[in-house]
């Protein structure tokens, strides 16, 4: 009785110890791109959200540099928008025609807000998102089912690596601007 107890145990702890590792392993390991649907569906909407986002910015940022940003996010993602709408058209998949909610409460907060603030909390969200975009991308880049859809965003990911770093080059000169302003306010 003792010994099948031990055996027991001993194959429990055996069986923990390989749980344990097997969990450790996955952490390390790339995430796997979305459904081709599903990468269709997030990379229009964040598109879409991109237009809608960057229309608020011209009419409400503070700054010439922020405002010259936010319409080229709107042209980068009107085209881009209407290439992969037009590229999965032809394959039937489901293309959303807006915004999702997330993004849509995002633009409710970006709109009560002018000036300074705006430029602080639009380029948070810039870079956030870009960084979640450029991400979503690499997957289906790496590991998306359709050629044609993997190869678009293959093809996608320099500009928006590019929008990505002047995103936090913006974030930065901004950040970097508003403390000289409250040091002159301190004199």
């Amino acid at each position: 009785m003792r010994r099948t107890l031990f055996c027991a145990a001993v194959l429990a702890a055996c069986l923990t110890a390989h749980a344990r590792q097997d969990k450790g392993k996955d952490k390390d390991k790339p995430k796997a791109a979305e459904s081709t649907q599903d990468f269709i569906t997030k990379a229009i909407e964040s598109g879409l959200a991109e237009i809608d986002h960057g229309r608020l910015a011209a009419k409400q940022s503070a700054d010439k540099e922020v405002r010259k940003f936010a319409q080229r996010m709107i042209d980068d993602h009107n085209k881009w928008t209407k290439e992969l709408t037009d590229l999965v058209n032809k394959k039937r998949f489901e293309v959303p025609t807006h915004a999702d909610a997330e993004h849509d409460r995002i633009a409710k907060r970006l709109a009560a807000l002018k000036g300074p603030p705006f430029d602080r909390t639009y380029l948070d969200r810039r870079v956030g998102d870009q960084e979640a975009v450029v991400g979503m991308f690499e997957r289906q880049a790496r590991d998306g089912k359709d050629d044609d859809v993997r190869a678009w965003a293959k093809k996608k990911l320099p500009d928006l690596r590019a929008n990505l770093r002047a995103a936090k080059d913006l974030q930065r000169r901004v950040a970097g601007s508003e403390k000289v302003t409250d040091k002159n306010k301190d004199k």
